[in-house]
């Protein structure tokens, strides 16, 4: 069975580009695994900035990033890497591409915001689970995005794990899995407030690399307003892990 899982991360005044990731916690996290090598220290780094056009503040900045620190340091470098190569990269686009295409337009009057957020799913010796959130407020209309990255944080280099590794991945399982998502909306679940024809748009947006990893379960999730109202609204729908179809050893075995 399913539980919904309402899972609203927006604030009004931060909002980001919605082809970029990257992550958001607001507190210093130390998650523990099942041994002692699987101690992980993950630290919240910003990169707040204002960006300025004629002597007028333009967009409002505030990128929030993780970094990790733990035994196996090669991990916890890429993935210190990764994270801040993707803060720098959106915050460079912010403040040249997007801030020209708002001079193009002649918009210079509205105040505009972007941000990034994050936030740890998950994490043992073996699996890390990140989600991604990324807002943009273009003056007028709020846009968000998110993205899950699942990692394998036992060997040497982190590796993406691939929704086909972690559980099976086919029409069977499709159909499964969306059935159960839309009893839960029919039954009006979540707390969430659902759009007319929700359960036929569930069926039709679902998507298998939609998924992040959590103590309960495997989460699978929606980007905002597909099933429901809301423009930061992300609903997710967690599966236990004895009723996934072909669960990954590494992931059944956490």
């Amino acid at each position: 069975m399913f539980w919904a899982v309402s899972d609203n991360l927006i604030q009004p005044d931060l909002f980001c580009h919605p082809f970029i990731f990257a992550a958001y916690n607001v507190k210093k996290q130390c998650l523990k695994g099942e041994s002692a090598l699987s101690l992980i220290n993950v630290s919240d780094n910003e990169l707040p900035d204002i960006t300025e056009h004629d002597g007028k503040k333009l967009i409002n900045i505030n990128i929030r990033y993780p970094s990790f620190d733990g035994e196996n340091k090669n991990v916890c470098a890429k993935l210190s890497e990764f994270y801040a190569d993707a803060a720098k990269e959106y915050c460079g686009f912010i403040k040249n591409k997007y801030l020209q295409k708002l001079i193009r337009s002649g918009n210079t009057d509205m105040r505009c915001g972007a941000s990034m957020r994050w936030h740890v799913s998950f994490i043992n010796q073996n699996v890390l689970s990140v989600l991604t959130d990324v807002y943009l407020f273009d003056g007028v209309n709020k846009h968000a995005l998110r993205l899950a990255h699942n990692w394998r944080v036992s060997d040497l280099l982190p590796l993406p794990f691939k929704a086909r590794e972690a559980f099976a991945v086919n029409g069977s399982t499709k159909r499964l899995y969306t059935d159960e998502i839309c009893s839960k909306i029919s039954s009006g679940e979540g707390g969430f407030i659902y759009l007319p024809k929700a359960e036929i748009k569930a069926r039709k947006h679902f998507d298998f690399s939609k998924y992040y990893i959590t103590p309960k379960g495997i989460a699978f999730y929606y980007e905002p307003e597909t099933i429901c109202a809301g423009k930061g609204v992300f609903p997710s729908f967690v599966m236990p892990f004895d009723g996934v179809e072909g669960l990954s050893p590494a992931i059944r075995h956490m």
